[in-house]
């Protein structure tokens, strides 16, 4: 309804028809003052009849709001006993003014502390995720609280006991710094940082740099004691020890080496024993968030070689640290073996070059996935996170594997490594058109090949998809295909990969020489079960279940595909290629073994030793299945 003072108003300016559709559309004196002059115009023609209705609709709109607010004030005023006492008011009581109530004054602020923690990688504090044990936490903190005591509480958060998952609270310095990562004044408290910079929440930040120093074990007190229950089963290792400063150990570390480490502070077993298998153990999957690389550096007193080195690997980052240290360029010149941690932090017993083996094979796994790209036949592509330096290290790493394990990776594309190795390509079209071949996807590589033998039997759009895989710019017919195929190729595996090749070509020349090896090798390092069968030795005499393992494990070999034939050759020699001139198996007693029924490989001597006790062989299969699918081997001392 429409107010009677604008309906008397609209009347006496002769507008009454205005009434019934002002009321139909639901204009009153609270939507008129909120409409536009020109859609007022629609209604009231006259200028002055607008003027009058808008003043109006004003007053009345403002009386009421002004009624509402003085609504609000009386009520204000009963509650606080400031206006003027009504009858619901006891006869006698004094008012109470405002300045009466004194405020709650709290002695504490709710403070965010995050931690911050040193990356040698990227040069700058790193915040530790809530998964690694760190996090934003939200703690009610005293006003009058400073620096050292932001620190402590910190400290107790993210090193509750005194531990954390990047190490012990000795083994760091610890600083405190403000949410612009600023670090605070020692005497300044929280509540005048508050003051100050007048925000909501103050967040802090715990900051944690390593101490430069690593442990080595003594190795009197060094006294391992691994329990396996077998495939499938958990893991428990046991270590009492103690640590020592690297300066009180240097005398009597039979590494005669310069230890460096490549990621987390470790402590390297300096027992003296070069045998050296590997054991299947299932680990418990954990978060592990290392350091970056940390060099050990020998005092110049010391009688340590100094082209020895040994190289501490962890196996969740093996592609990484690696890379790391072989972008030493005279790295070549020094005699390296290696050391492999685990996925729990701990450094694994074995030694010698079954653990190299192993680990240059976990560098060319993590590589192939990581940075290439192919089917059968793979060539490197180009990442922003890979420079000149990191390429070189890879080639460094092909000679490296080469020239101490015989190890190549067979996989990649010989027109890209003839160019990385001759800078040109020697084979001749038909050539780098096979390898292009294998280098295409398969359903890729099923229709070109038809094709090519006879084109008119291929659906053209199948040929058309295949092709613009690779940016064809032309329609293929039965007459350029060849070309087109030809043209594809060389882009894909000389020219895309080329940067790549300039960076390997100083460093792999020295391969020249053994470059029609190199050919003869691509052909007899991929694994089959033929010649897998040909490298087993067996004991001249054996007991009847020993042969029904033996065939067991003949039969199991056949049955491999190319992905579990590599695996069972790195399990069993370190390597996932044919670098292995013999394969020795014998049999152990699982009475009087330490572990339960499970196979033992010793990598450096090539040696398998087997249970006899497989009741048939589904049995033997499973279990042997279950240990390559695991992928969780630790390197230990037999």
């Amino acid at each position: 309804m429409l107010n009677i003072q604008l309906v008397e108003l609209l009347e006496e300016r002769q507008l009454h028809h205005l009434v019934d559709i002002f009321e139909d559309r639901k204009i009153d004196e609270k939507v008129i003052p909120l409409m536009q002059d020109e859609e007022l115009a629609e209604f009231i023609p006259s200028y002055g009849d607008r003027v009058l209705v808008r003043d109006l609709c004003k007053r009345l709109h403002g009386h009421t709001r002004m009624s509402r607010k003085s609504t609000l004030l009386t009520t204000l005023q009963k509650k606080f006993k400031l206006g003027e006492d009504d009858s619901a008011t006891d006869a006698g009581a004094a008012p109470q003014s405002l300045k009466s109530r004194q405020p709650n004054v709290k002695m504490e602020r709710k403070i965010e502390i995050g931690w911050l923690n040193y990356s040698k990688e990227e040069g700058r504090f790193v915040q530790v995720r809530t998964r690694n044990g760190g996090g934003s936490r939200k703690v009610s903190f005293a006003k009058d609280g400073c620096k050292t005591d932001i620190m402590e509480r910190g400290k107790s958060l993210f090193f509750p006991d005194d531990i954390s998952p990047k190490g012990h609270v000795d083994d760091f310095h610890f600083d405190v710094m403000d949410f612009k990562e600023n670090g605070l004044n020692d005497d300044e408290t929280v509540g005048e940082m508050y003051d100050r910079t007048m925000l909501p929440t103050m967040r802090f930040y715990l900051t944690t740099k390593r101490k430069s120093f690593a442990r080595i074990r003594d190795p009197q007190t060094h006294t391992p004691d691994m329990h396996a229950r077998g495939p499938g089963t958990s893991r428990d290792l046991d270590r009492q020890e103690t640590a020592h400063e690297a300066e009180h150990s240097l005398d009597s570390d039979p590494l005669d080496a310069t230890a460096i480490v490549i990621g987390a502070e470790v402590e390297l077993d300096t027992a003296d024993d070069s045998d050296n298998s590997i054991q299947f153990a299932p680990f418990a999957e954990e978060d592990s968030d290392y350091e970056a690389t940390l060099v050990y550096a020998v005092p110049a007193d010391s009688p340590v070689s100094e082209t020895k080195v040994t190289m501490v690997i962890k196996r969740n980052q093996v592609m990484d640290d690696m890379l790391e240290f072989f972008a030493d360029d005279t790295i070549l010149q020094k005699d390296v073996s290696f050391r492999m941690m685990g996925f729990d932090g701990a450094v694994e017993e074995g030694v010698g070059d079954g653990v190299g083996r192993d680990c240059i094979t976990a560098f060319w796994s993590n590589f192939k996935d990581a940075c290439t790209t192919g089917a059968s036949y793979r060539v490197p592509f180009l990442r922003h996170d890979f420079g000149k330096t990191k390429w070189e290290a890879v080639g460094r790493v092909i000679v490296f594997g080469w020239k101490k394990f015989g190890y190549f990776p067979v996989w990649l594309a010989p027109p890209f490594m003839q160019v990385a190795i001759c800078d040109e390509v020697l084979s001749d079209i038909a050539g780098v058109r096979e390898v292009f071949l294998d280098y295409v996807a398969e359903v890729d590589r099923d229709v070109l090949c038809k094709a090519l033998a006879d084109f008119d039997s291929v659906d053209y759009d199948d040929i058309v998809d295949a092709l613009s895989t690779y940016n064809c710019r032309k329609n293929p017919s039965k007459g350029n295909l060849t070309s087109l195929v030809d043209e594809i190729a060389h882009k894909e595996l000389v020219q895309e990969p080329m940067f790549v090749a300039k960076c390997f070509l100083p460093i792999l020349m020295e391969l020249r020489e053994d470059l029609p090896k190199l050919k003869q090798v691509q052909l007899t390092l991929k694994p089959t079960a033929k010649m897998v069968l040909r490298l087993l030795q067996f004991p001249d005499t054996m007991t009847s279940a020993e042969t029904s393992t033996a065939e067991h494990l003949r039969k199991y070999i056949k049955g491999l595909d190319q992905h579990h034939m590599a695996l069972f050759l790195r399990f069993c020699t370190g390597s996932d290629l044919l670098t292995a001139p013999y394969l020795t198996v014998s049999f152990i007693d699982t009475e009087q073994s330490e572990f339960a029924r499970c196979p033992v490989a010793h990598t450096c001597t090539y040696v398998l030793e087997l249970p006899s006790t497989y009741d048939n062989f589904p049995q033997f299969r499973s279990e042997f299945n279950n240990i390559l699918s695991s992928g969780m081997w630790v390197m230990n001392i037999a």
